[in-house]
This record gives structure tokens, C-alpha cells and sequence, in this order.
């Protein structure tokens, strides 16, 4: 296969060189093989050369003189960072959108172009100035104009618009004005059997809701996080993954949609299922618990209580053994577990499957972190509420203990003394043994620092007081309070801040 014909001059050791290199890459095809990079190793070195190829694709005139250029410039694109600005340098970005609108029914440049333009638009600076210029509406009328005709072109260039959204705002309203969420949600509709397409959709549509409430909003609108959901169904781990960050992501800037899909079965199901599912994906595991935690926080009583009873605390209990060291799925873990302990059916499944003495596990291994802490206080508080069984089964497991401990390392935290406060509380509430081993404890002591640290905090003052009157049931941590003048303190907490 002879050179490309055009262009601009250069010496003949040069042209000796590109005209072989070229003969050798369009023979090869994109796979990047070692004898590839070998030859691309020519270019590299010379800037010359690169700026040779660029400005004979430039000129092609020729269909098929065009295709073979941009399947070279692709491959040296792919190798050499420093090609894209050259190429844009000497190509311009109004020659290249030029390029893209002209051979916009071409499906064969068009498979070299839009993969070329996706490497192009992983340099933040030229992804600025391609979109500057209005690449990002010529790459969606690729999108339009083969659709259905060219499976393949429409996996390039929606690659090609994923990497081309990750913008500035101005840039995002604006695909988002030219229809890119809207044909971003038909791919995901039509499409659904290409793994390619709707891991790169997702990936686009998290661009542009990112920082965006418009977009959001407009994604909802769509119906977008539904087809999210849908697409997790029988997708590889990467696609899975993929979706859930970009349903995370709509999710949490949306309380509206928190809302529905709290109280949404046909929201909680796939979820559940992706989280029993994916036992040896740490990443799949937590971004599937962290959605899950939104339905847990909806609190919807019917959907809680079908999770409870299809063993879904001993799965995540297992999940929590299994990657004992990730921060961010032991509190998305407690966060599910706190709003599942909101229902009397899983309050007793959580002491029965031993969800009580792993949350006290967790919270002494995770003792430092704020947050995990938090959550890990919450779950035992709600789990001890009006259960004597669940109070004893805490107190006996050192949840106690453990409790004044968290309270002590972050004593300068008003959540962690407000939720110890609240946990202690609950944990002592009719509940004889704990209202003595409270007294033993030490928790007298951490109740009163608690309401020193923190005396303008209404709620802190509140639940300390009120766990201080569950103590003072038995007699001995009465008189211990007497010993401590912790009365006056009560009294002073009573008239001024707390109103029962």
C-alpha cells in the first residue's frame, strides 16, 4: 500500500519516513501492538513530523485519503501527548469541526474522527477550545445522523462527547440546550445491549449534571435516573459501576428523587440485588450500599421490613467482614443498618444476626473516623429502642464502653456528644442492667462533660439530661451525681435550656 498523496512538503529523509510509517499503520489497524509503537517511536522524537502528518490530513481532499490520515493521526494521538496540540495547531478547531459537520453521513471517517476527537478532548486545554468552537454540537449531530444506522460510530463519538463534557458549566448548559441529555437518555432506551455505549452514556451524563443543577433537574425530567437503573440489570461490573456513580451523583443533589426512590420497591430490588451479587467487587459493593442507604433513609416501614426479612442485614454484615478496611462502606453500611433499625422486624433480626456486636466492632476500629462513628452511634441507638433484649444483648457486648470511648476522643465534635448522648439514653431506658452498668461506667462523668462542652447546644443538653434521669433509677448512681454536684448542673440545664 503506497503513501497518502497531498500535503505539505517536507525533505525526503522525512517523507521517506511518514510515507512508511503510514503504509505500516493503516495495514496494522488501531491495535497498538509493540512493532506499532516501535514505528510511532519515529514521530515522536520529531515535531516535525508530527506537524507533517497534521497538515497533510488537513489537506486531504480525497475520502479515503482522509480516512487513512485520521487512522494515523489517531495512533500517534494515542502515543504522544504532545500530537494533539500540534495537530490542533496546525488542523485549527474550526477546520476540524468543519470536518465533522461535511462527512457528518460518512460512517467510515466518522469512526476515525470521533475517536480521534476522544483522545483530542482528554487534554483539558483542548477540550476548552474544541468546545469553544463547537465541537460539542457537531459530535451530537454524529450522534443523530447514525443513531440507529452505525452502532459503531455512535460508541465513538458518544466516547467522544463523555470526554468533551467534562467542562465548564457554560459549556454543559450548553450541550445540554443542543439535546445531549436527551440523546444520551435514547441511547440508553435503545441501546441497552452495548456495555460500550451505556457505560460511556452514563459517563456523559455525570459530566454534565456535575456541578449543574439545571442539568439534573433536566435529567430527571427525562426520566434519566430510572434508565440508570434499568441498565444495571445483567451489565458488567465496570458498566454497573459506572451507572452507580452517575445515579449516586443525580441522586444526592436531588431530594425530591431521594424521596421517590425511598419509598420506590422497584428502586430498592435491583439495588439489593447488585449488593448480594457482587461479593468480590469492593467498589461495586460500596457504590451499591450507598444507594441503598437512600431507600434505608426513606423509611419506608414495608420496604425496610422486606429487606430485614430476606436476610439483607447478614449480607451486609458480611460485606462489612470482607472489606474490614474501607471507610466509605462501613459508614454507607451503618447508614443502611441505622435506617433499618427504625422498624420493631429489624431491630430484633439486627441483635439475632449479630448486627449489634459488629456495629460496636466497627465503631472501636474505626474509632477516629467522625463520620463512620456517627453512624455507628445512631445504629446502636435506634436498635436499643424500646428493646429490652437488644439493650441487655449492647451491654453485655461493651457497647457502653465503647460509646463513652468515641464520646471522649471526639469531645470537641457536638455530633458525636449529641448522638452519645441520645444512644446512652436509649440504652438505659427501662432496661435495669444497663442503667447500672451505666452507673459503673462512667457515664455520670461523660453525660456532664458532654453538656461542659457543648453548653449553648440545646440538643446535647437535652439527651444528656435526659439519660442522666434514666441513671438516677438506681439509687447508687443517684448518690454518685450528689457526690459529683452533677444535680446543680441538671437542675441549671433544666431551667435554662431544656423545656420537657
Amino acid at each position: 500500500m503506497g503513501g497518502l498523496e497531498g500535503g505539505a512538503a517536507a525533505s525526503s529523509g522525512p517523507r521517506e519516513k511518514m510515507e512508511s510509517l503510514e503504509t505500516f499503520l493503516v495495514a496494522e489497524s488501531l491495535d497498538w501492538q509493540p512493532q506499532v509503537n516501535s514505528k510511532v517511536a519515529l514521530v515522536n522524537s520529531e515535531s516535525v513530523l508530527m506537524s507533517w502528518f497534521a497538515n497533510r490530513m488537513g489537506s486531504s481532499k480525497s475520502s479515503v485519503e482522509l480516512e487513512r490520515g485520521l487512522h494515523v493521526c489517531a495512533v500517534v494521538a494515542g502515543t504522544n501527548k504532545d500530537f494533539g496540540k500540534v495537530f490542533v495547531d496546525v488542523v485549527t478547531v474550526p477546520k476540524t469541526v468543519e470536518l465533522v459537520h461535511k462527512h457528518k453521513n460518512d460512517g467510515a471517517i466518522q469512526k476515525k474522527l470521533m475517536f480521534l476527537i476522544s483522545l483530542l478532548a482528554s487534554d483539558e486545554t483542548l477540550r476548552e477550545n474544541l468546545c469553544e468552537g463547537g465541537m460539542g454540537e457537531a459530535v451530537l449531530a454524529v450522534m443523530n445522523r447514525h443513531f440507529t444506522s452505525n452502532v459503531t460510530v455512535l460508541e465513538r463519538s458518544t466516547l467522544a462527547l463523555s470526554k468533551l463534557t467534562a467542562a465548564s458549566l457554560d459549556v454543559k448548559l450548553r450541550i445540554a440546550a443542543a439535546g445531549g441529555l436527551r440523546i444520551l437518555a435514547e441511547v440508553l432506551k435503545v441501546h441497552g445491549d452495548s456495555q460500550a455505549l451505556v457505560r460511556t452514556s452514563a459517563h456523559a451524563i455525570r459530566n454534565l449534571t456535575l456541578n449543574c443543577p439545571e442539568n439534573v433537574l433536566l435529567s430527571k425530567q427525562l426520566g434519566i435516573p430510572k434508565l440508570l437503573l434499568l441498565r444495571t440489570s445483567g451489565a458488567s461490573e465496570a458498566t454497573r459501576i459506572q451507572l452507580l456513580l452517575t445515579l449516586g451523583h443525580i441522586t444526592r443533589c436531588d431530594e425530591e428523587l431521594q424521596k421517590q426512590f425511598g419509598n420506590d420497591v422497584d428502586y430498592c430490588v435491583p439495588i439489593a440485588k447488585i449488593v448480594k451479587d457482587a461479593p468480590d467487587s469492593e467498589k461495586l459493593s460500596e457504590l451499591s450500599v450507598e444507594m441503598l442507604s437512600v431507600v434505608a433513609n426513606g423509611r419506608n416501614e414495608e420496604i425496610l421490613n422486606m429487606l430485614g426479612e430476606s436476610a439483607f442485614i447478614s449480607v451486609l454484615l458480611k460485606r462489612q467482614d470482607q472489606f474490614s478496611d474501607n471507610v466509605n462502606l462501613n459508614y454507607q453500611v451503618c447508614k443502611v443498618l441505622r435506617g433499618m433499625a427504625f422498624t420493631r422486624v429489624n431491630r430484633e433480626l439486627l441483635r439475632r444476626q449479630g448486627g449489634i456486636g459488629k456495629t460496636i466492632e466497627v465503631m472501636h476500629n474505626f474509632s477516629h473516623e467522625v463520620d463512620v462513628v456517627e453512624q455507628c452511634l445512631c445504629v446502636l441507638s435506634n436498635a436499643c429502642y424500646r428493646s429490652v433484649e437488644n439493650q441487655e444483648c449492647l451491654g453485655k457486648s461493651s457497647g457502653i464502653q465503647e460509646t463513652l470511648r468515641a464520646m471522649e476522643i471526639h469531645r470537641d465534635k457536638v455530633q458525636i456528644q449529641d448522638r452519645g448522648c441520645r444512644a446512652l439514653r436509649n440504652f438505659a431506658d427501662s432496661c435495669e442492667y444497663n442503667i447500672r452498668l451505666e452507673g459503673t461506667a462512667g457515664a455520670v462523668e461523660g453525660l456532664v462533660l458532654a453538656m461542659l462542652s457543648f453548653p449553648e447546644s440545646q440538643e446535647v443538653n437535652e439527651q444528656a439530661v435526659a439519660a442522666l434521669l434514666n441513671i438516677t433509677k438506681h439509687e447508687k448512681n443517684f448518690l454518685v451525681m450528689v457526690e459529683k454536684d452533677v444535680v446543680d448542673i441538671v437542675r441549671k440545664a433544666r431551667q435554662v435550656r431544656i423545656f420537657f
